[in-house]
This record gives C-alpha cells, structure tokens and sequence, in this order.
C-alpha cells in the first residue's frame, strides 16, 4: 500500500492512452502521485501518552557517529515484555511503519534516549527530511545526486508513478520498458486511497523507466488508432462497391420474374386486340343493317 492511514495522498496528473490493445479498444491511466507524510514532535508526543511499557520511549542508531542521528519512537504491543515482543516503530520522516520489530533486534541496533534530546534530533530530522534524502542527511552526500538522478529514500514529501486501467493488455510493454532500461528488480503492485477517496490499483512504475514506457505507450497508442482508422474504411469501402456480377448479369429468380410480366402483358396486349376486332365487326353489322333499310 502507498500510504499509511495518516499519510496524504493525492493526484497530481494523469495521463491516458487509448488505443486498441489485445484486440479490444481499452484505455491505460499514468498518474502521479503526491505522497506526504511524516510526524511531527507535537503528534509523537501524543502517542507518548498512551504508553503501557517502561520500554517505550525514544532510541537512535548505535551506528551513527555523527551529530545527524536517525531517531524512531517504539511502542511495545504488550505489558509482558520478552525478547520475541514486537513493538511499534514511529519515524520523523515517515511516520508510522507498517513493519514491527523485535525486542532483541531493538536492543542490538539502538540505544535509548531522553525526552529532552529526543527532541532536538526528532524536529531536526523532520525538518531535514523535506527537503533532503536519507544519504544526504546521514553522510552528507548520494550517490544518485552526483549522477544528475532523483533520489526521494526516505523524504517526508514522494512523488509516485502508477500505471492503472488494463495493465494486462500492456503488459509486454512494461516487459519491454523495464528490458531496455536494464530493471532486474519485480514490478510491484500497489493500491492506495487518495484524500478524495479514490481507490487506485496498479503496477508501480520505477523513475528509471518512467520516460521509456511512456514514449513507447505513445507509440502504441498512436499505431493502434492508425490501424482502427484503416479497418473503418476498408470495411466502409466494401459495403459501398458493388460487385460488377450483380450489377450485369441478372438472377435466375429475376429472369424468370420478368419472363412472367412480358408474357402478362402480351396476353393483355391480345385481349386488347380481339376487342377491338370485336367491336369492328359489330360495327360492320350495324353499316350493313342501315344499308339495308335504306333500299
């Protein structure tokens, strides 16, 4: 999960890619994300009141020999301490981890301190911690700077690039991202709950391959829409073109159809005739009685 139930998560900007992938048309949602969060000295005092156990109390590392001291507050779990208890482990800089640690792993990497110190190396290292990674503040240099890279290990304030929507139907382009950029490490999948109560699931995406995946699911995206756009109008094309044998030669059910008409029609055109016979001859008729009166 990217953020824990006191963290303030929030989206910065999403970009979409839509497009026909895997045979379907489908859309890929890359947001970045804004992750803030941390304790300060007025909020870890309050869980100081609600301590059940002489152990709890504030511990900096044994190892470090400089005045910058990486200081936690432990909580212990249960009254019954023993060296399999587990306790509560919160930081300046991210607040309350998830992961609890053991009592003899305590004892061996830390050291107990008072409230009043604790005070000074607590804000110090809130303070330090927005603006500067965990390599800067503890030995004053990283690595990742020096090379012109981002570095955010353990900063108050995080940025997050999580690709969300049909992960699947892109998923050999992440393979492929992740091959180019020479990432060995697993692709995580995360959720998270944003300060607007949008739930969003989907693979983290790495700094370091963040420029490559995005040009190339540009790319599919723009090849995809090429290649719906050309279906569209071949499959327009053959609707409009009638074949030629349709339009020249005729159907037998056609042929047979107009055969029946001309036939209709010149039995009608015989019966017209042989009225019109008809009425000639009683004509004659009444000529030859009229001439017969006369004489």
């Amino acid at each position: 999960d990217i953020g824990s139930d006191s963290d303030k998560v929030d989206i910065i900007k999403t970009k979409v890619f839509s497009g026909v992938y895997s045979g379907s048309q489908t859309k890929i949602y890359l947001h970045e994300l804004h992750v803030q969060r941390g304790m300060n000295w007025k909020i870890v005092c309050g869980v100081c009141k609600e301590s059940i156990s002489d152990l709890d109390g504030f511990y900096i590392l044994k190892s470090d020999i400089n005045t910058k001291k990486i200081i936690i507050y432990a909580k212990f779990v249960d009254k019954n301490i023993s060296n399999d208890s587990k306790c509560i482990i919160y930081r300046p800089n991210t607040g309350k981890c998830n992961k609890k640690m053991k009592l003899d792993a305590m004892k061996r990497n830390y050291v107990k301190i008072d409230n009043e110190k604790a005070k000074t190396y607590w804000e110090w290292f809130y303070e330090a911690s927005s603006i500067q990674c965990i390599h800067k503040f503890r030995k004053g240099a990283c690595r990742q700077l020096k090379m012109g890279m981002k570095c955010e290990n353990g900063m108050r304030f995080r940025t997050y690039n999580v690709l969300s929507g049909s992960v699947l139907s892109v998923w050999k382009t992440i393979e492929k991202s992740l091959f180019r950029m020479n990432y060995d490490a697993k692709i995580q999948i995360v959720r998270l709950v944003t300060t607007s109560d949008k739930r969003v699931v989907g693979c983290l995406i790495p700094n370091s391959v963040l420029n490559v995946l995005e040009t190339m699911l540009e790319e599919e995206s723009k090849s995809t829409k090429i290649l719906a756009l050309q279906r569209e109008i071949k499959s327009e094309e053959k609707t409009q073109i009638v074949p030629k044998s349709s339009r020249d030669e005729e159907s037998p059910l056609k042929i047979n159809k107009n055969k029946k008409k001309f036939m209709r029609s010149s039995s009608e055109a015989s019966d017209c005739e042989s009225d019109e016979n008809s009425e000639s001859d009683d004509d004659s008729d009444i000529l030859s009685i009229s001439s017969m009166n006369d004489e």
